[in-house]
């Protein structure tokens, strides 16, 4: 039997080229987008008291890897402080104080080199008003991510806001609480001992 050479016709060439064109024009939008809301993100948090600075692992591990690709890359964990900021000012402060002298501070964000006890700690910098947020690595094995990230961050950044406004006059037990009213007015599930955020903040 002779094999007949296979022939493309033009209305196979025009399917292949529209399908590649739509494709490209998906992944470039896809990108667009990503760069627009970390741009927007960014923009945001430049009219809030608390700057941020993102700092990518260094870890070799999945966790750091995973880290970097899915919350600092695309920008993730800026729109993440972003929300946290500003639900903890309208959380703390009437609309009308917003915008009065309140200092404006800075916390960085990054990975902890090892797991940590808790999920995210807070330590003061060297330089005056500046605090880093660490996370602990094994958030990156929980079976939500996306939902452990976001508390984290949002008790970091409850953290250093009521650790610049308060200081040292605040007991250790007197700021855990504070934070977990603020994570529970947020939504975010769990609590302190066992006991859910929402009847936390209700019982004090």
């Amino acid at each position: 039997m002779d094999h007949q050479p296979l022939l493309l016709t033009s209305t196979t060439i025009t399917t292949t080229t529209t399908a590649t064109t739509t494709t490209i024009i998906i992944r470039l939008s896809s990108i667009l987008t990503i760069i627009l809301l970390s741009l927007w993100a960014n923009h945001e948090s430049s009219k809030l008291y608390l700057q941020t600075t993102i700092v990518p692992s260094t870890l070799s591990s999945l966790s750091g890897h995973h880290f970097n690709l899915f919350f600092v890359s695309n920008g993730a964990a800026d729109r993440l402080i972003y929300t946290s900021i500003h639900f903890i000012q309208h959380s703390l402060y009437a609309n009308h104080l917003l915008h009065s002298n309140i200092p404006i501070f800075h916390a960085t964000l990054s990975m902890s080199n090892h797991n940590l006890t808790a999920d995210v700690t807070v330590t003061p910098a060297k330089l005056s008003n500046h605090f880093i947020i660490h996370l602990s690595p094994n958030l990156m094995t929980k079976p939500d991510v996306k939902a452990a990230m976001a508390g984290a961050i949002h008790r970091g950044v409850a953290r250093v806001w009521l650790l610049h406004c308060a200081g040292e006059a605040l007991p250790s037990f007197v700021l855990d609480e504070m934070v977990e009213c603020l994570a529970a007015l947020a939504g975010f599930s769990g609590g302190v001992n066992g006991t859910s955020k929402e009847e936390f903040c209700l019982e004090r």
